[in-house]
């Protein structure tokens, strides 16, 4: 179970330092993390969206609009890539990092709930 923690531990960390880069625009960092991520969990909405950004931030609405529909397929309850997806097939869709979602409420939440049946666990043992 331990393993499990220090692998999610990774995967978190890698997510955090992905949104980081994104938003300094070190792209190749970013992508670096986001394929370790990926490594990690290849079925998460979150690195999709983050794929998303990364694209979008490239120039390359296409492969960031096919990134946040996986992203959203993933994880139906998750804003971020459907917000994301809205706002680029807009009519009016000029990029500014103000309306960017990189999910990190989404994140947090998630965070918190495995910190809290982490802790639940390790108690009943």
């Amino acid at each position: 179970m331990f393993d499990m923690y220090l692998v999610e531990k990774e995967y978190t960390r890698n997510i955090k330092e992905a949104i980081s880069n994104l938003k300094e625009n070190n792209f190749e960092v970013a992508l670096d993390y986001i394929h370790k991520a990926m490594f990690i969990n290849d079925s998460s909405g979150e690195v999709h969206n983050l794929l998303g950004i990364y694209y979008e931030k490239k120039g390359d609405l296409n492969m960031s609009g096919k990134h946040y529909r996986a992203a959203w397929d993933l994880e139906p309850t998750f804003k971020a890539p459907m917000n994301n997806l809205q706002r680029i097939t807009s009519y009016n869709y000029k990029r500014t990092e103000k309306y960017i979602e990189y999910g990190e409420d989404f994140y947090r939440a998630r965070i918190n709930l495995d910190t809290k049946n982490l802790y639940t666990n390790l108690q009943s043992k």
